[in-house]
């Protein structure tokens, strides 16, 4: 594809310069017709091409170009999905870190609230323990009480 941009950017430059570096009336470029009789008066090579063939030439050099572009385009468009695909990805991994790090927290919650439902559970049972031997000592305070009451009134009749 460079070769053809070289060859083209060389066609125009021999087209379009030429009657700057002509000496003489041959050296001027021109069109020929079919049945044109032409010599070369140089002893540069000279190339010649068909307008058909310089058209097809220029052709075929656009849409090179078109298609080189296109390619270009592809390749930015390309480039911004893959940008896109790791902001994605990165947004993912931080949404990811940040649930992660809320379950953590609601994790050691948890611990915290099962530790002091624990403890609040262990306190009502020492609580209703103590109340139970309360209850206790209190009826057997008052039977021994009753009873030391009894044999003392018996015992002094």
């Amino acid at each position: 594809m460079n070769n053809q941009k070289f060859f083209t950017v060389l066609i125009v430059l021999i087209m379009n310069l030429g009657p700057f570096f002509a000496f003489g009336q041959d050296n001027l470029p021109r069109l020929m017709y079919p049945n044109d009789q032409f010599t070369n008066s140089t002893n540069d090579t000279l190339f010649i091409l068909s307008y058909g063939d310089f058209r097809k030439t220029l052709i075929k050099l656009n849409e090179a170009e078109v298609n080189q572009l296109r390619v270009d385009l592809l390749k930015q468009k390309v480039q911004a999905l893959e940008d896109k695909t790791f902001l994605a990805d990165s947004i993912c991994q931080l949404r990811k870190m940040e649930s992660d790090f809320w379950k953590m927290k609601l994790d050691e919650t948890d611990k915290l609230l099962e530790a002091s439902s624990k403890e609040k559970v262990e306190l009502q049972y020492e609580n209703e323990r103590i109340r139970r031997s309360r209850v206790y000592y209190m009826t057997g305070g008052l039977i021994g009480g009753i009873l030391i009451t009894t044999l003392l009134v018996i015992g002094t009749n």
